[in-house]
């Protein structure tokens, strides 16, 4: 069954994100001091497809450092090295970083960088976010059950779902 739902739900991301309009050279990565920049020399020409997953594990944690065209181009590739690999070394930390920037945030300047971040997907990726967030938790039973996940990750998790399910999204 998992593997089957990680197959499922692979193909929707694939299938969403297939036509997602690349951000353009110089509008891959921004801010976050130097590491915005790093990014975007890292993943500049790419598609999001031809990432290798070694570049998306390491960088795993510079989803808040992307544009927001940058951050729905590339969205696809975090999903799925999260939902394939989850076993790699520091696909764990992807994971979280993924469910911490698909969650609204307590900080107002937070959540406008949140809003603006989504504000482009179309009702396709969003569906495509709300599978990967529901099989997440589908797949991870036992680290939730175990609080393996930090309880305020869990917390994410559940407002990251309930935001994703909103049909007003």
């Amino acid at each position: 069954m998992s593997q089957e739902l990680r197959e499922k739900v692979a193909k929707q991301i694939e299938e969403a994100f297939a036509d997602a309009p690349y951000p353009g050279d110089e509008n891959i990565g921004w801010g976050c001091g130097s590491e915005g920049g790093m990014l975007e020399e890292a993943f500049r020409g790419k598609h999001w497809s031809e990432l290798s997953l070694e570049l998306i594990l390491d960088n795993r944690d510079k989803l808040p450092c992307t544009t927001p065209e940058g951050f729905r181009f590339y969205m696809p590739a975090w999903l799925l090295a999260a939902l394939l690999h989850y076993e790699m070394p520091k696909a764990y930390d992807l994971c979280q970083s993924l469910i911490f920037n698909l969650c609204p945030q307590d900080d107002s300047a937070m959540q406008e960088h949140f809003l603006r971040h989504i504000a482009k997907f179309n009702a396709q990726e969003k569906a495509a976010v709300l599978a990967f967030l529901e099989a997440w938790k589908e797949l991870h039973p036992d680290e939730i059950e175990m609080e393996v996940i930090l309880p305020a990750r869990l917390r994410k998790l559940s407002l990251a779902l309930a935001f994703w399910k909103n049909p007003a999204l």
